[in-house]
């Protein structure tokens, strides 16, 4: 009774620790245990101090496992909940991982669609680009075929034209007199003469006079009237075959050297150029009537346009035919010559008499 100890019944697995296996260490205990009061009924160490002490502290250890048994009992809920609540939230984890994944895959299945799409409409422009590039390789064969072509053309024109400018010299150097001009002698001579008159005009009635009150009102009146230009092909038109229009023309103006040069040139046109004009005064009706044959918006109905050309083509040969038998007719005509020799002595003397000069005595150069 003494020598057994107070907790001597053998207490079972605690709470949730029967599927738990022992020890080695467990069972050499529980062996022990079993033993000790077999030891004791023989009385082989029950009397040992240390073996009391040795079974107070089983019995000490064996209470501690038993409050550590129930904490365990109460702590395994708590852990089997937060077990619970941790594989919970593994699962929406997971779950969110799964969606995750189904969107990556998803993306990534429309970047893979989209990476197709655009490998085609690549592989497409790539097609298409080469088809206009080897149409446009064609069309520029084509082109450069042509214009080698257009090129062989102009220089066969062009030879063609030279030969044709070379037989019509031949042909105009055969119809030519031994006193024939170029168009570039008339043009220099008409250059020499122009300077001529604008040099003597320009040196003889370049003073500028004063005017009293009266003259100045009258002037700028007929400045009004009559607006004046600073050439001398303007200022010709103006001249009038009235004497007395021409003197206050001229005594009102400070132009009075670009009134010159017009009367001269226009006494040039009438009197010395005017036989060189066959038609005479007809020349501006008859430009009027060219001018009308080459309009096109004169034509008549149905009239093609190239039918306007042709008219005025006709009208430019029949013009210079009239005009070789203007000239041939004057040439063989005794009384032309002596036209113009009268011609000349009126034209000296209204010059002298305008300028209050006495004629001189000319001899006939005829």
């Amino acid at each position: 009774m003494a020598n057994h100890p107070d907790n001597d019944v053998i207490m079972d697995d605690p709470p949730g620790m029967g599927t738990r296996h022992a020890t080695q260490r467990e069972r050499v205990d529980e062996d022990l245990i079993v033993l000790a009061p077999v030891a004791c009924a023989q009385g082989s160490f029950c009397n040992n101090p240390e073996h009391e002490q040795l079974l107070a502290n089983l019995s000490f250890c064996q209470t501690e496992l038993e409050i550590k048994n129930c904490e365990l009992a109460w702590l395994m809920p708590a852990a089997e909940h937060k077990i619970r609540q941790l594989e919970r939230g593994l699962e929406w984890e997971m779950s969110k991982s799964a969606q995750l994944q189904q969107k990556i895959d998803e993306q990534v299945g429309l970047i893979e669609k989209r990476d197709e799409y655009w490998k085609e409409q690549v592989e497409s422009f790539r097609a298409q680009s080469e088809q206009r590039i080897s149409a446009l390789q064609s069309r520029l064969g084509e082109e450069k075929e042509e214009r080698l072509t257009a090129s062989c053309k102009a220089k066969l024109n062009y030879r063609n034209w030279m030969t044709a400018a070379r037989e019509l010299r031949k042909a105009n150097a055969s119809l030519r007199g031994p006193h024939h001009l170029s168009d570039q002698d008339l043009i220099d001579k008409t250059k020499q003469l122009r300077y001529m008159i604008r040099n003597f005009s320009a040196t003889n009635f370049v003073t500028r006079r004063g005017y009293p009150a009266g003259a100045e009102v009258m002037r700028q009146e007929r400045r009004v009237h009559l607006p004046l230009g600073t050439e001398a092909g303007q200022v010709i038109m103006r001249l009038d075959d009235d004497p007395l229009l021409n003197t206050q023309i001229l005594m009102f103006t400070d132009d009075c050297h670009i009134f010159i040069e017009a009367f001269l040139w226009s006494y040039l046109l009438k009197s010395v150029f005017g036989r060189f004009l066959w038609a005479g005064r007809a020349v501006e009706p008859l430009t009027t009537l060219l001018s009308l044959l080459g309009d096109d918006n004169c034509k008549a109905p149905g009239d093609p346009v190239s039918t306007s050309a042709k008219r005025a083509e006709h009208f430019k040969t029949w013009r210079a035919k009239t005009f070789d038998l203007v000239v041939t007719s004057t040439a063989v005509t005794v009384d032309a010559d002596h036209t113009l020799q009268m011609e000349r002595e009126d034209a000296i003397r209204q010059w002298y008499w305008r300028t209050g000069r006495a004629p001189a005595k000319t001899r006939n150069c005829y």
